[in-house]
């Protein structure tokens, strides 16, 4: 039965739709009102209709309204409109039905001109034969009221006689008319958020006045769920709000990097160190431990595709919200707890995030033009260190070892003899200065020049807007690029008083030849510049000219040495470049049928479509015959949605604001992907020609249906108290039919203190919120069976395989409940302002994979199970500390803070996670997501030995890992124990200085870079041990009076001059020793060892403290065994402070302006980026501390994301016409 009533309820609403979009075509001309000046009749002259019997007070007035040229006036609060009145005809006078009503209900009509004007008859005066008093004369004013902020008019200002109820309110663009008795009369302006104003009439006819806000009054409206606006302090719920001025005070490669900072309960992270890369938006914790936890965006009320794990082929392509043009955006909502989203449904189980899109400005008629320019040039100013003092080798000083990944190898520039690749003849290993700069030399100034221009309509029936957008950037690396094109469209036509329609499209193209490889061992860039032999002169890898060997151009690269990639030829021809290109769509009409009765049609759309390209030349390392791979995808989402939406106040107290409606969605992605992994000509990209067998074919397509309808209900009662209660039912396709329906509900609760009770006039608002509600994670397609994957082919045969996870048929979508509680506090005539939230998520229903027997054919199988809880805070605290006619000094904070904890998992797993490198990411029940393990080493574990808690070594000389999973430790978390944002902001005159600082305190990252970098030799503090001593003090007895200071390290050096030690045999000193350039023996004193203990056999210990029965290691070795396989060792705090946007405006004086003819002209020097504090002392931005993962972007692992640190600098130049 549901499911008819619902296909009739959109089977109508598409037939509405067309039907008005019929009628809106056929249309020829816009009926308007003649304004022509009539003569002022009084209320005895005019007659109007009423259908006779018992008629409210309301309809009454509404009818005299509608039929005639008078407008009532009167004040809600103090008059019962539900008062009714018994007529007896249909045919009446004006001024007796106002008599009767006078009689029947005390109330007293006083008529000035065309304005009557209601309030009730003193208890002093006599109400039997009613009261009417009318009044045709006196002086007619009119006017126009603007904001003094920005000039445009103001819709509903009050225009009232003080002293009197005779008064109007202003049209949409502000005007009035009003009768007033004489010269001596006083008028009031009034508007909620606005300070009063008063001006005596005098001899003008015609007054304008400018409204400044009122701080203390001004109510913020926000867009909430299904594009509803709705007064800020009505909400029971959080949502975070930023304006579209303050997202584009530095122009950014996306929105999400124009947020950071701004926004409580949120974390924003950008996954890469160069423009364009992905972004990654988690709102109050990551609680799905099946998605990315990205949340839903939704753009003018169309949701579209979205993830922070577009990669191919290990390369990210960002996402596709940063394609968006951050000038185009009105304002960002983000809906942060389920009592905000739970309008979504099973989409909004990580947050949904609304962006409002400019549509046209009111105020000024006629066409405006908005241009803006800014120029951005980005400066590497800080590089990784590393050592340029010892070649490549393994073994020690005394042997050149040409292809050794590592660089333990002889010093340079001491004559030290050798023969390298591509030379003649042996020569001395020498320091060259392109060697020694080589980082400066492969990063370069980046440019991004923005351009932006946007034509506003405003006429008196249709506002519209249409916008161009262009990006382009240069990046830091060689022949890295992003560009970007846009145009935007977004108009309202008003059909009639009741009916209007709009149209938006937005149309989005961003492409790059080529982006940075962020995971591939030998072809990720930043990688590539640092594993280059200290030796090694740069000159012939930095010429293109000698890229190639001699005459084998395109088929063999120069290589120093084997198991490398020259990162200059691998930037210019093992390219990975994109198109992407983005359409957004939504059409809308709007019809009041019947008074405060509004139903709305929509129809919503976007399409997304990537083609992406990826090549890399003959004898590169892993792809010797070369590759190319070629990838084209598809995403679309369509919506036809109908809203019935009603709003009124009743009974004087109450107001009601409702909406009921229904959703068909229908969702299509599709892939296609054709790669070889053999060119048989070099340097000839395409599929044809791939050598035989060598050609994969691979193609997926995914088709989703979800029906829903909801509805929301909200009621306030005097401005006191408000309730919020929404309901959602969706219906999926990719869940089994009869496990298919759930149901989304939600609560919320909001008291305004300051209304109810009396207190201090210091503080402006004291609201108290709570809420509960039900969203959902709904599964993805193809989840219910298991289907085939196929390969290369075998020959002549096709390879087919079955996915080794079983589907499960009875799959349910998460579900996360939430409950939270907040409180809105104003003070001292809003100079502070407080915004707190508490909340509690428990998610449950996760989708996990449990092993299952081999005999089952597939090694596990998809079940819902597990329970995840989140609880944290966000604060937002806004303080306006100096506040003067020509100086203001605002200071906004905003506080997160989560915790997120896996409270059970299905029987027979045992902890959710992965493990990478030598960090294990797991997370056991009980404890909280993002812990970080690690596999100790064996230590001695007897608390009474005076060798308690050394590492235990073995007869290699170095300690080893215990790899018991029952005997793992927790190293630390990935999560921040919490995120502030500061946002300081200081206005002189016509100058504004702007900032975003961002502070994150306490978790961790692990870093592979500097563990592979500590391994290999390769920066300047692997010269020495890892720990310091006293030649001078025998090292066993310092070891013993230290032992914290020594345990698990080691001791020694490259050479006795960096601490080594020497060798204690004869034969031993001579087999590290070489002869030098002068002839010359020269021994190599580099002996070091692990500090711990060997076991004897006998229950006690052997010191290995550098004292007799020492095992010697080479300085390699030592360091392999302290720090190699020890994850402990290469983990660091994610503490930071950034300095992330800075701005200083001047807008140009609107005296000088208008003598331009323009509306506005402003010039701002901009910085991003301008600095950054970590808490730990190594080179590593925390932020960027994100890896691949199966397909997925993980955050707490750091892998060559080593991007020298950036600052930028430039400007903006912004006019109005």
């Amino acid at each position: 039965m549901k499911k008819k009533l619902l296909q009739l309820f959109f089977r109508l609403s598409r037939y509405l739709l067309c039907l008005l979009m019929i009628q809106c075509l056929s249309m020829s001309q816009l009926l308007a009102k003649n304004g022509a000046t009539q003569k002022i009749q009084s209320v005895k002259e005019v007659q109007f209709n009423l259908k006779p019997g018992n008629i409210s007070l309301l309809k009454i007035i509404d009818q005299i309204e509608e039929q005639t040229d008078f407008k009532f006036f009167f004040d809600k609060r103090y008059i019962d409109q539900n008062i009714s009145i018994e007529i007896a005809q249909s045919e009446n006078i004006v001024a007796d039905v106002l008599l009767k009503i006078s009689q029947d209900a005390g109330l007293k009509f006083k008529q000035i001109n065309k304005t009557i004007n209601i309030s009730r008859i003193p208890e002093t005066e006599p109400s039997n034969d009613g009261s009417l008093e009318i009044i045709i004369q006196g002086i007619t004013i009119t006017g126009r009221i603007t904001s003094s902020e920005d000039g445009e008019g103001l819709p509903g200002v009050n225009v009232v006689v003080k002293g009197t109820t005779n008064g109007t309110v202003t049209d949409i663009e502000g005007n009035y008319r009003l009768d007033v008795p004489d010269q001596n009369t006083i008028l009031v302006f009034s508007s909620v958020g606005f300070t009063t104003q008063e001006i005596v009439v005098g001899n003008k006819s015609v007054i304008d006045a400018q409204l400044s806000a009122d701080t203390k009054t001004l109510g913020e409206v926000v867009v909430t769920a299904l594009g509803i606006s709705r007064e800020k302090e009505s909400l029971g719920y959080s949502v975070g709000t930023v304006d579209g001025d303050d997202l584009n005070e530095t122009p950014q490669a996306s929105v999400l990097n124009s947020m950071q900072g701004k926004v409580a309960g949120v974390q924003i992270s950008q996954t890469y160190g160069v423009r364009g890369s992905s972004m990654s938006m988690v709102i109050r914790g990551a609680s799905s431990l099946n998605s990315d936890n990205q949340p839903l965006f939704v753009v003018d009320g169309v949701p579209i595709y979205n993830t922070s794990d577009n990669l191919f082929n290990q390369v990210d392509l960002g996402n596709a919200v940063s394609d968006l043009n951050p000038e185009d955006i009105e304002s960002v909502s983000v809906l942060k707890g389920p009592s905000a989203a739970a309008l979504y449904g099973s989409r909004a189980g990580n947050g949904v995030v609304l962006i409002t899109t400019k549509s046209g400005k009111s105020g000024n008629k006629g066409l405006g033009i908005d241009f803006n320019t800014s120029i951005i040039a980005d400066n590497p100013y800080r590089y990784l260190p590393v050592q340029n003092e010892f070649a490549s080798g393994q073994d020690g000083a005394f042997i050149f070892e040409n292809d050794a990944y590592e660089f333990w190898g002889p010093k340079l520039d001491n004559g030290f003899i050798a023969q390298q690749r591509n030379q003649d003849s042996p020569s001395e290993l020498v320091s060259h200065e392109n060697n020694i700069n080589r980082q400066q030399d492969f990063y370069q100034t980046g440019w991004t020049q923005v351009n932006n221009v946007g034509i506003n309509g405003n006429y008196e029936n249709a506002k519209f807007r249409v916008s161009l957008g262009n990006y382009n950037n240069t990046g830091i690396m060689p022949n890295v690029d992003l560009r970007k094109n846009n145009i935007g469209i977004n108009g309202t036509m008003n059909l009639t008083d009741h009916l209007d329609v709009t149209v938006m499209t937005s149309l989005s193209e961003s492409k790059s030849d080529n982006r940075p490889n962020t995971d591939d061992s030998f072809l990720t860039p930043t990688r590539a510049i640092l594993t280059i032999g200290p030796q090694v002169d740069m000159a012939p890898y930095s010429n293109p000219a000698t890229w190639w060997m001699p005459n084998q151009e395109g088929v063999e690269q120069r290589r120093w040495k084997t198991r490398w990639n020259n990162p200059y030829l691998m930037q210019e021809l093992a390219t990975t470049g994109f198109d992407r290109t983005q359409a957004i769509t939504k059409i809308q009409m709007s019809w009041e049928f019947v008074k405060n009765l509004r139903f709305t049609a929509k129809y919503l759309r976007s399409h997304l479509s990537q083609r992406a390209v990826n090549q890399r030349p003959w004898n590169t390392v892993d792809a010797t015959k070369g590759n190319f791979d070629i990838q084209n995808s598809s995403f679309r989402e369509q919506n036809w949605e109908g809203l019935f939406s009603y709003n009124n106040t009743f009974m004087g107290d109450f107001d009601l604001q409702a909406n009921v409606g229904g959703n068909l969605r229908y969702n299509y992605k599709e892939n296609l992907q054709n790669s070889t992994t053999n060119l048989v000509i070099p340097g000839l990209y395409t599929i044809s020609n791939g050598a035989p067998g060598s050609v994969i074919y691979n193609n997926f397509l995914s088709e989703k249906k979800v029906n829903s309808v909801f509805a929301q209900a909200s009621i306030g009662f005097k401005n006191l108290v408000y309730l919020d209660l929404t309901a959602r039912n969706d219906w999926s396709s990719t869940l089994p039919k009869e496990n298919r329906s759930y149901f989304y509900p939600s609560a919320s609760l909001s008291v305004l203190a300051n209304e109810m009770f009396v207190l201090p006039e210091w503080i402006g608002l004291a609201k108290l919120r709570a809420g509960y509600a039900q969203v959902g994670n709904d599964v993805d397609p193809y989840q219910l069976q298991r289907y085939y994957s196929f390969g290369e082919d075998w020959g002549s045969v096709k390879r087919a395989s079955l996915d080794l996870t079983a589907k499960n048929a009875q799959l349910k979508p998460e579900i996360a409940t939430s409950k939270e509680i907040g409180v809105d506090l104003s003070f001292l005539d809003n100079r502070i302002s407080l915004d707190a939230t508490y909340y509690v998520v428990e998610n449950e229903n996760q989708v996990l994979g449990i092993n299952t027997p081999i005999t089952s054919g597939a090694q596990s199988k998809l079940i819902n199970a597990g329970l995840v809880k989140s609880n944290g805070w966000d604060v937002t605290l806004n303080t306006s500390i100096i506040r003067q006619k020509d100086l203001s000094f605002d200071l906004g904070l905003n506080f997160t803070r989560n915790r997120t904890t896996i409270v059970e998992l299905a029987d027979g797993i045992e902890y959710f996670g992965y493990n990478k490198g030598y960090a294990y990411f797991y997370t056991y029940p009980g404890d909280q997501v993002g812990d970080i393990y690690q596999a100790p080493y064996f230590r001695v574990e007897d608390e009474s030995s005076e060798y308690y808690g050394h590492a235990i070594i073995f007869d290699n000389g170095k300690p080893e890992r215990n790899n018991n999973p029952d005997d793992f430790e927790k190293i630390g978390n990935y999560n921040p124990d919490f995120i502030i944002g500061i946002t300081p902001n200081i206005q002189y005159k016509n100058f504004s200085l702007g900032a975003v600082f961002d502070w994150r305190a306490g978790g961790d990252f692990y870093s592979e870079t500097l563990r592979q970098g500590k391994n290999d030799g390769r920066f300047p503090e692997s010269i020495n041990g890892s720990v310091d001593y006293d030649p001078n003090v025998d090292i066993v007895q310092q070891i013993k009076d230290n032992p914290e200071k020594y345990s698990h390290e080691w001791v020694g050096g490259r050479d006795s001059e960096y601490g080594g030690f020497e060798w204690p045999t004869e034969a031993q000193r001579e087999a590290r020793s070489y002869i030098n350039a002068s002839g010359e023996k020269v021994y190599v004193n580099d002996a070091s060892f692990d500090v711990g203990v060997r076991e004897d056999g006998n229950g006690g210990y052997i010191e290995n403290f550098g004292g007799p029965g020492t095992i010697w290691l080479s300085p390699y070795n030592a360091q392999k065994g302290a720090d190699r396989y020890l994850a402990s060792a290469n983990l660091f705090s994610a503490t930071y402070v950034k300095f992330r946007e800075l701005s200083l405006t001047y807008r140009v004086p609107k005296a000088v302006v208008n003598k331009m003819k323009l509306q506005n002209l402003s010039v701002s020097l901009l910085g991003q980026n301008l600095f950054i504090w970590t808490k730990h002392d190594v080179f590593i931005d925390p932020e960027t501390a994100f890896v691949n993962n199966n397909g997925k972007r993980q955050p707490g692992y750091e892998f060559y994301s080593v991007i020298p640190y950036t600052r930028s600098f430039g400007f903006k130049l912004s006019v109005g016409i």
